[in-house]
């Protein structure tokens, strides 16, 4: 490319704008630039923006390349890439902004996506997402609001998308462990995600339904039981208000003291209430929302030792059967009998506060739920109750 006079257009008596004399830019080729003046040049240029402050542009190369850059917007403007706009103060010229000519073809020389293409590449990622999550219903809610949200960069939207294909591949394998060890198998690094990233995740995603735990996943229990690792290591739960035990040492039980019925509790107040004022015989087991595979394997492994009727209590709400059910199936396996208790139509007339369904989601799970053939007939009449009156409430109410 030739070089061609510049010209100074004055705006005042301190300001002008330098640019290349009109027409003189032909080529679509850059000028010679040294290694670090291309790398400098790619960071300028990464953004769609025409006009770019001074100022941020020296940010970009921070305070050791403050000569390489203007050295850098002289070679452009005398080769016809840019502009700049500059301020008479103490008897000198300063460089205030420059402005891009071309720069969509500026990218394409220096090997950067245009905003056209950016908006294509992030349509077609998109498009395909939704169609992976249909066969994924435990991200659904993730993917949406990637789909129908705030738009991300590119490099951001991948990383997002590669973490539900990580956790989807975490659920496939019967994973289950702590944050550190889902960041660990989805990035190879402990620490990998961002608080932002597991802000969104936790807005989005059920992660202890898929054995995803901010620490060492426990069982909180109450009542009845007697666990024994050895003839002198054991934990009598009689004279306790409640303890919490770490899932795996539950794993390890040798014996327990079977009692008279379970009682599982959703709510976390509500367990510990009723802890306080439990009848004989009743051992309580927190139940934490949609349980993880680390606690139903715990609690599987306390009913291999001690088998008895459990009594489920969740919120009367499409998602508390659903848990109800999950847990449920426990006991199901093992042939031991179960119930729902205290999350029927009864208690969800009575209730002092109700909320309708979501829009969305409630009229989905209880369409799901519809379809199973393990229902118990009071729980699938409790949920024609809801979708007739598009109603739910919360056991804490009364509970």
């Amino acid at each position: 490319m030739s070089q061609g006079p510049v010209l100074i257009t004055l705006q005042g008596r301190t300001l002008r704008e330098r640019h290349l004399q009109p027409g003189a830019m032909r080529c679509l080729a850059l000028p010679l630039l040294g290694v670090l003046q291309r790398e400098l040049l790619r960071q300028w240029a990464r953004s769609d923006g025409l006009t770019r402050q001074w100022r941020d542009l020296l940010k970009l190369g921070g305070p050791s390349q403050i000569e390489a850059s203007e050295q850098l917007a002289e070679l452009l403007l005398n080769h016809g890439w840019l502009s700049v706009k500059e301020r008479f103060d103490k008897g000198s010229w300063h460089l205030q902004s420059i402005t891009w000519l071309g720069l969509p073809a500026l990218k394409s020389v220096l090997g950067l996506s245009s905003q056209q293409e950016r908006q294509t590449q992030r349509h077609t990622m998109l498009s395909s997402l939704a169609d992976w999550a249909q066969a994924h219903p435990m991200v659904q809610a993730a993917v949406q609001s990637l789909v129908g949200g705030a738009t991300l960069p590119v490099a951001k939207l991948q990383e997002r998308i590669a973490l539900l294909h990580a956790l989807v591949r975490w659920q496939a394998d019967q994973r289950t462990g702590t944050r550190r060890d889902f960041a660990l198998d989805a990035r190879d690094d402990t620490k990998s995600l961002s608080e932002a990233e597991w802000s969104w995740l936790d807005t989005h995603v059920d992660l202890p339904a898929l054995g995803i735990e901010r620490f060492m996943p426990q069982l909180w229990l109450a009542g009845a039981l007697r666990l024994s690792w050895a003839a002198d290591r054991y934990c009598d739960l009689h004279e306790l208000h409640c303890v919490g035990l770490a899932a795996h040492d539950l794993l390890k039980v040798t014996q327990a003291s079977s009692p008279r019925h379970y009682w599982l509790i959703e709510n976390r107040g509500s367990f510990e209430r009723q802890a306080a004022q439990r009848d004989d015989g009743v051992a309580l087991i927190w139940l934490p929302g949609r349980p993880s595979s680390s606690w139903m394997s715990a609690v599987g492994a306390l009913l291999d030792h001690a088998p008895a009727p459990a009594r489920i209590s969740t919120d009367p709400d499409p998602a508390g059967v659903e848990i109800a059910l999950t847990a449920a199936s426990l006991w199901d396996e093992r042939a031991v009998p179960w119930q729902a208790h205290l999350m029927g139509i009864e208690q969800l007339k009575t209730a002092r506060k109700t909320r309708p369904l979501s829009e969305d989601h409630d009229p989905m799970v209880l369409t799901r739920l519809a379809q199973r053939t393990d229902m118990p007939d009071a729980l699938r009449e409790l949920c024609e109750y809801m979708r007739r009156e598009n109603v739910k409430a919360e056991q804490e109410g009364w509970l």
